[in-house]
């Protein structure tokens, strides 16, 4: 969620269309799978 990225615990907006970074429910994965 935002609230997770402002606290630094999930993945910057630089993937601002990925619909999982905004619900926070697999922004770690999201984050491991872009590479």
């Amino acid at each position: 969620t935002m609230a997770d990225y402002v606290a630094g615990k999930t993945i910057p907006p630089f993937i601002k269309n990925d619909d999982d970074f905004y619900d926070g429910t697999n922004a770690k994965d999201k984050l491991a799978g872009a590479f």
